[in-house]
């Protein structure tokens, strides 16, 4: 039973280093109001995964403890009803968007609304505005309004740690991953193209401290690696993450490739794509030299190397 508890429904949206810099957000507004958390990540594109398997809360208690997540409350033929503080079953509830609605500032917001039978709450994303409020549940993207779009938040590696599953990606990364490296992170994607100039000049400054170092590259584009091996023709460059050239169909970036065309590409599933990215963001976090984008992967990665106990809290020693 779960009582007269509060919650708030958290829609997943971009890649994964979007999704967890909202996600904690979320849990850090959930604290806030003594509400828990119900990641909703499954049937989101760029994740396709229940959450609770890659993710393992490491406490009993706090916004994440009672791992609820869409799929398992609809599989128990249990849904909260938004109307209330009781627990309703036997419940077919859907999430519909509704059309864009321009706010005071101009700028286009999608509303949400949970449809229970005849009844419908509607609901505002950003969590520091005021949302039509029902005693049982809210609904967010995690937004804040107010504040700048790459703040990153660690609250999510803080309440969560990798599970044991996705830590098998880290322990094989870690067996052929060289620290003494220039860690670069290179968006190289139709949607977001950083200019191969300003990285080569950090490249190379960095390799004029440490010359015998290799490069690691982690990137979204299968030619980046060819690339920049012709910008440092005497240096090893080196990606460990299956990719595709996305050149070839109509995808804008990395995480809006099908798990049906990534089998047929590079043989391997969605979960194998998040397990990669957090292994690239590992090592990015590991590197002796890093060399940024402008995105949200490099900020998360930066995040980690300014916190090195989070690095061994969340992603586990490779070694143990």
């Amino acid at each position: 039973m779960l009582g007269k508890q509060k919650y708030i429904v958290h829609l997943c949206t971009g890649g994964f280093a979007h999704m967890a810099r909202l996600l904690g957000n979320t849990i850090v507004y959930a604290a806030a109001t003594n509400r828990r958390v119900i990641p909703v990540a499954h049937n989101h594109s760029a994740f396709g995964l229940p959450f609770y398997d890659v993710f393992e809360p490491v406490s009993n208690s706090g916004p994440m403890a009672d791992k609820y997540e869409s799929a398992q409350v609809l599989r128990s033929r249990i849904m909260l009803d938004p109307f209330g503080d009781t627990v309703v079953g036997e419940l077919s509830a859907t999430w519909r968007a509704e059309a864009d609605h321009k706010s005071t500032n101009g700028a286009h917001r999608t509303s949400y609304a949970l449809q229970l039978g005849r009844r419908t709450a509607e609901y505002a994303l950003a969590i520091d505005v005021r949302q039509q409020e029902f005693p049982g549940i809210q609904l967010t993207t995690g937004e804040y309004a107010h504040t700048s779009r790459y703040k990153v938040s660690s609250r999510l590696f803080e309440d969560c740690q990798l599970s044991e599953r996705f830590k098998s990606y880290i322990v094989d990364r870690s067996k052929i991953f060289d620290p003494n490296c220039v860690a670069v992170h290179w968006r190289n994607t139709p949607d977001k193209m950083e200019p191969i100039e300003k990285l080569t000049s950090e490249v190379a400054s960095a390799l004029n401290f440490c010359p015998t170092a290799n490069i690691f590259l982690a990137t979204d584009n299968s030619l980046s690696r060819n690339e920049l091996q012709c910008r440092f023709p005497t240096t090893s460059v080196l990606t460990l993450t299956p990719l595709p050239d996305l050149t070839q169909g109509h995808f804008r970036n990395l995480h809006s490739i099908p798990e049906s065309q990534l089998l047929s590409q590079l043989g391997i599933t969605k979960a194998d794509q998040i397990g990669y990215a957090l292994a690239d963001i590992w090592c990015l976090s590991r590197g002796q030299h890093f060399v940024p984008s402008n995105s949200e992967f490099s900020k998360l990665s930066a995040m980690f190397r300014s916190a090195p106990v989070l690095i061994g809290r969340f992603f586990g020693s490779p070694d143990s």
